[in-house]
């Protein structure tokens, strides 16, 4: 598992519902049979219905169920600020309509499948020194370790796995 990417979220007031979408919908292949992805939506503000909390479609993942929205049983992630709301890559989810006068704030970080690609570019995005100043732990995480024996080494086998294989 690995970080896929980490963004920041602001609805503000008056903004409309967003369209329903997968996250794992990145990757250009639907398999249902296993989970690309988990992401965790952390609530900056209380959520709640009238702020535009986080719209989440239950029981399904079948993207060609998006074609008749209002039927859809929608349930609302209304908590309290610090909350967390987790929920696989191919829920169904979107962003609530915000008819409050305060914007409403959340950060969410997906991860995804050691031997996927990363949404955001770590590689590219941090320094080696950066990352090598870093734990063990937050450094599999930002996907600096090699998946399996054969995916991701280099060079000089960095994390161990290689030449043990």
């Amino acid at each position: 598992m690995q970080v896929g990417s980490t963004s920041a979220i602001e609805i503000l007031p008056g903004e409309k519902e967003q369209v329903l979408h997968r996250d794992d919908s990145i990757y250009p292949v639907d398999l249902l049979s296993f989970e690309l992805q988990i992401s965790a939506l952390w609530a900056l503000d209380d959520f709640s219905e009238e702020n535009g909390a986080t719209r989440i479609v239950m029981g399904t993942s079948d993207l060609d169920a998006l074609s008749d929205d209002d039927s859809l049983p929608v349930a609302q992630a209304i908590m309290p600020k610090g909350s967390v709301v987790m929920y696989l890559g191919s829920t169904i989810h979107g962003g609530g309509a915000n008819h409050s006068s305060q914007p409403r704030k959340a950060v969410v970080n997906t991860y995804a499948l050691g031997w996927l690609r990363q949404e955001e570019n770590q590689y590219l995005a941090l320094s080696p020194e950066a990352v090598a100043s870093q734990s063990d732990e937050v450094q599999r995480l930002l996907g600096f370790q090699a998946h399996g024996p054969h995916l991701g080494v280099w060079p000089d086998d960095p994390d161990g796995l290689w030449f043990d294989s």
